[in-house]
């Protein structure tokens, strides 16, 4: 078994330079943990850059998603009223 938890710390700092918010990075990071542990059994005995390249290359497509799901939210709307 892989340990993917090594990974965190340079994968939050690649998320962190490519998110909003440290929330925003936070929760990719995560996305793409889940992602990677149930996938993991296909990397067995592997040489750990390809681990390296796979893990990034989840990470990334996760923020993307990310980012597209964020663009097609609806803006929130004032509970206010407009004032002249």
């Amino acid at each position: 078994m892989i340990d993917l938890e090594s990974y965190r710390p340079r994968m939050m700092s690649f998320a962190l330079g490519r998110t909003k918010t440290r929330e925003e990075a936070e929760d990719c990071v995560q996305d793409a943990m889940v992602k990677a542990f149930s996938g993991q059994d296909r990397l067995i005995n592997r040489a750990p850059e390809s681990v390296n390249v796979w893990l990034f290359e989840i990470l990334n497509r996760t923020i993307l998603d990310s980012r597209r799901t964020a663009s097609r939210s609806p803006l929130p709307v004032s509970m206010h009223p407009a004032s002249d």
